[in-house]
């Protein structure tokens, strides 16, 4: 974007999927504000989690937490076909 454009880009956090090879076919939706490796190192340092989360995927969202509300409507909509 060139200095002066009208447009203006509004990230307010990430939308994230994550997987867990102690956990095959399982995945991880989640959102947050902060960087997305930070947000894993803190679900990694969890009691009960068997091995470190991988970040599959990550976007970048100007309402990560309705789109995470979304995603999560959608999958369940999806599982009950």
């Amino acid at each position: 974007m060139a200095c002066g454009d009208n447009l203006i880009r509004r990230i307010a956090g990430y939308l994230y999927i994550l997987s867990n090879p102690e956990m095959p076919g399982l995945r991880k939706i989640g959102q947050t504000a902060r960087p997305v490796p930070a947000r894993v190192a803190e679900l990694n340092s969890a009691t009960g989690v068997p091995s470190p989360f991988v970040i599959e995927s990550l976007f970048e969202r100007s309402d990560p937490q309705s789109h995470e509300a979304e995603v999560h409507k959608h999958l369940a909509a999806v599982s009950r076909l």
